[in-house]
């Protein structure tokens, strides 16, 4: 099992227990305050604190890591939950009465829950995550009580205030765990389109997107002489770019110089 590599800091709280289930939630906090992630992971070190989270998020959208991932936090007032979900704490943007909705985060720190969540499921082998609204809804999908229909390549959402009296993760992250579900598969999708590029499909994209750049000053002049001579040729007959910014490859190279062998012979 892996972490994330993109963590700005790694602080280990001395808070957590042996994993003994197989990661399949994803339980989001906040913070209940401004802070860094360093200065956060401080918070899950302090002797007496007794509480941790696999990650955590700063207001500036820094990304620290507390209890790794093989292992669970305490975080969410349940051994069921955290011995099953990757936790992460975020840091907010202001207090419970600065605005509509309690505990808001910053843009930052939103970009920043989005990337780490797609990347943990990548690395875990989840498809998609999955908000279904409600505790009830959640907890019977997830199997709580037995049962359930979850697959495994997903990684259902639960919410701290399902487990307690609490009001974790306030109002703002909680009425927008459904675009985070949103956001986060389509990271996911995107990711995974890439990772089944071929090479040939990577060459023509790239090919695609240079083509299309303006040649630069210095070459202009000598790439329209090149289509106008016959040296190149203009478009894609056999491939070979008619753009100075293009790629050449050996056969493209092989073919330039061939061309030019006969234009001597026909001289």
């Amino acid at each position: 099992m892996s972490n994330c590599d993109f963590t700005d800091c790694t602080v280990l709280s001395p808070f957590f227990s042996r994993r003994m289930q197989p990661i399949s939630l994803l339980t989001v906090h906040c913070a209940a305050g401004r802070g860094t992630a360093a200065g956060l992971g401080e918070l899950f070190r302090a002797k007496g604190k007794d509480a941790s989270s696999n990650y955590g998020i700063g207001t500036d959208g820094s990304i620290g890591m507390y209890v790794p991932e093989d292992c669970a936090s305490w975080c969410s007032s349940s051994g069921w939950n955290d011995q099953r979900a990757v936790t992460v704490e975020v840091c907010n943007s202001a207090g419970p009465a600065e605005g509509r909705y309690d505990w808001p985060v910053s843009e930052e720190s939103w970009a920043a829950l989005v990337r780490l969540v797609a990347d943990v499921c990548r690395r875990n082998g989840k498809r998609r995550v999955v908000w279904l609204g409600s505790r009830d809804a959640a907890l019977a999908y997830a199997g709580k009580n037995g049962g359930g229909s979850q697959r495994p390549d997903e990684l259902v959402m639960t919410a701290h205030r399902w487990f307690a009296a609490k009001s974790c993760p306030g109002d703002y992250l909680y009425d927008r765990f459904g675009a985070l579900e949103a956001e986060v598969n389509r990271m996911i999708a995107s990711l995974e389109e890439d990772e089944m590029l071929t090479g040939e499909e990577i060459y023509r994209r790239l090919s695609e997107y240079l083509r299309a750049l303006p040649a630069g000053d210095y070459a202009e002049e000598a790439c329209r002489w090149g289509i106008k001579s016959g040296l190149f040729l203009d478009g894609d007959n056999d491939g070979l770019v008619d753009n100075p910014a293009g790629i050449l490859t050996r056969q493209d190279l092989a073919l330039v110089l061939m061309r030019q062998e006969e234009r001597k012979d026909e001289q």
